[in-house]
């Protein structure tokens, strides 16, 4: 057994052999390099449990050239105090390892949702993609125990394009790491007297009728399936996701509804959307197109199954920024070119969302009491909140169809 003491020197004059080969270091017992035939050189070292009667054990410090002879060195030596203090390293290697397996954040992110999210969010799947797309490419490989504010804090201010994701991921965040230590798995949270994120700021922006015309007829310039998916926003205002998600599984065409599932609302609560005549014929034009059957068919069958706004068939549309790029260009097309619009009507700056929050002003002026616009909406605040939507369980179903079809009438008769 070759014995000296390893140094610089010493490694880079080793010749590779026709089998392994162990040199052992002279002043630190159980220290060594093993040597394989390809050349690759990996430090070890090499202790007993118990005196000469005990089997060797051996654990691997690293490759030579990630590891040099001075630092493989301090690590034997680190070893070596170990088992004089009665310390089995290996099996502290392996707690470590295991630990960091179980630990780490990407795989703590699956833990957390599972065992937390999935029973305690009302959106557990988009809370959970929340977390993979901000903190798990952030945090990769690394242990929970090692993050400090310092990280949570580059995370959040990564985010300050959207103060409310910055506040949706904060909470999580704060959530996840106060879970953490509950379980036992950290003893304390990073977080701890974080200040949150100021609040979102309230958005009031409705859409003029002169306005929402433009975004209806900027959509006509539009092909599936952004076409017909901001028209149908306009006509139900229900949430993007929900509209976007759609299948046609959920819609009944003989009574005219469409239910959304709970596992699919925001709130966590089914909804019954009452079908107007406006979203009729667009689904009807869909139903036309994905089956081939020519535009002036009548009777047409609607699909039994599938995703009414795909472009692979396999999963819903995704891309609004884009979807909402190409119609801002469509209106500002349609301003510029069409001569009974004034070159001085441009439309303001507006979001999708903003649909919604128009749908319901339309609904008001139209004199639709707070709570079946609520129940347009599937708004769990207000009047349907607490013990009323305890105890009053009526769905309204016959004065959302009504409000629904008022406000299709007053989106057509705008229109033109």
């Amino acid at each position: 057994m070759a014995s000296s003491r390893i140094t610089k020197q010493f490694v880079n004059a080793l010749v590779a052999g026709e089998k392994d080969r162990y040199y052992w270091d002279d002043a630190i017992a159980g220290f060594g390099l093993k040597v394989t035939p390809a050349g690759n050189m990996v430090y070890v070292f090499s202790y007993r449990m118990g005196g000469r009667n005990t089997p060797k054990r051996r654990v691997t410090i690293g490759k030579h050239g990630a590891w040099t002879p001075t630092t493989a060195r301090e690590r034997a030596e680190k070893l070596k105090r170990m088992v004089d203090d009665g310390t089995d390293p290996r099996a502290e290697e392996l707690k470590a390892n295991h630990e960091r397996v179980v630990l780490n954040v990407e795989h703590y992110v699956d833990y957390f949702a599972e065992r937390h999210l999935q029973k305690n969010w009302s959106r557990p799947s988009e809370a959970k993609s929340i977390l993979t797309r901000t903190i798990v490419p952030a945090w990769r490989g690394r242990h929970l125990g090692e993050l400090r504010r310092a990280d949570v804090a580059a995370v959040l201010n990564a985010l300050d394009h959207s103060a409310s994701l910055q506040r949706h991921c904060f909470a999580l965040m704060r959530k996840m790491f106060r879970w953490a230590v509950n379980n036992g798995d950290l003893e304390q949270s990073p977080m701890r007297d974080m200040t949150p994120p100021a609040p979102v700021i309230s958005r009031d922006r409705v859409l003029s009728d002169d306005e929402l015309k433009l975004v209806w007829r900027g959509s006509e310039r539009l092909d599936y399936p952004f076409g017909p998916f901001f028209r149908l926003l306009i006509l139900t205002g229900q949430r993007r996701k929900e509209v976007s998600n759609m299948d046609w599984d959920e819609l009944d065409q003989a009574s005219q509804t469409w239910t959304i599932p709970a596992e699919r609302s925001k709130n966590g609560t089914a909804s019954l959307v009452p079908l107007s005549s406006g979203a009729l014929a667009i689904l009807d034009q869909l139903a036309k197109l994905l089956q081939g059957v020519p535009e002036g068919a009548d009777d047409v069958i609607w699909p039994k199954k599938g995703f009414v706004f795909t472009t692979i068939g396999t999963s819903p549309i995704s891309g609004f920024s884009r979807g909402k790029s190409r119609l801002d260009h469509a209106i500002e097309a349609l301003i510029h070119n069409d001569d009974a619009i004034p070159p001085s009507s441009p439309l303001k700056p507006w979001r999708v969302h903003d649909l919604r929050r128009t749908l319901a002003t339309g609904l008001q002026k139209q004199g639709e009491r707070l709570e079946v616009i609520e129940a347009v909406l599937n708004h769990l605040s207000g009047s349907r909140s607490g013990i009323v939507g305890v105890y009053q369980r009526h769905q309204f179903s016959d004065e959302k169809r009504t409000a629904l079809q008022g406000w299709s009438d007053h989106v057509h008769a705008m229109i033109g």
